[in-house]
């Protein structure tokens, strides 16, 4: 979870219309934490138990999951409250 909370407290920091900067450089270092956390992850994979097999696996999903969710998701929630706001503001 912690990866979403770093990209949207720099967009807080940053302010709005800011996702696209805020995933530029914050983005690539939760990516690159992501990653090194992914090949710890693999050795699992490499090992001779299954069970240790299946919990490498199961935990790479994972990670592959929150960094979607915090690089793919989380920006377009924030592009779509962006643009609702803005057309809120525009109708009053």
């Amino acid at each position: 979870i912690d990866y979403g909370v770093n990209i949207y407290a720099r967009y807080l920091q940053d302010g709005a219309g800011s996702m696209e900067r805020v995933l530029k450089r914050t983005g690539l270092a939760v990516l690159l934490c992501s990653l090194t956390t992914i090949i710890g992850y693999f050795t699992l994979i490499i090992a001779d138990s299954n069970a240790l097999v299946s919990l490498g696996g199961l935990a790479i999903l994972g990670e592959l999951t929150c960094i979607s969710s915090a690089m793919i998701a989380l920006p377009a929630l924030v592009a779509w409250l962006e643009r609702r706001s803005v057309a809120r503001t525009a109708a009053k």
